[in-house]
């Protein structure tokens, strides 16, 4: 697994939510993919970054997306951290400045 590997998938298969709740904002960094082989793919760039958690979204009205596995990171120092070793490889996704993703409030 490498870091450009990542950036590319991330490209094509990842976002970068701002979440404003309650007076208070979040980010969430989140990539996408279906099914078994996906799941297995999610789970080695997991491992590879070393933080992250895995959910399975179910689509029941969209046979095609019967399962979808997502990797999302919530934590400000891993986003930073995402951002820092993944983010200079990307093309397509742009991620707030530093200050901004310093200054939000998350889980931690």
């Amino acid at each position: 697994m490498e870091e450009k590997y990542i950036a590319g998938f991330f490209d094509g298969e990842g976002n970068i939510n701002k979440i404003q709740q309650r007076g208070k904002t979040f980010y969430q960094v989140r990539i996408y993919q279906g099914g078994e082989r996906g799941l297995k793919l999610l789970k080695e760039i997991q491992e590879f970054l070393g933080y992250g958690n895995l959910y399975c979204r179910k689509f029941p009205k969209h046979p095609k997306w019967n399962e979808v596995w997502e990797l999302t990171i919530s934590r400000k120092a891993q986003i930073l951290d995402f951002k820092k070793r993944i983010g200079k490889f990307c093309k397509l996704k742009k991620f707030p400045a530093d200050e901004e993703l310093r200054v939000f409030r998350s889980a931690e």
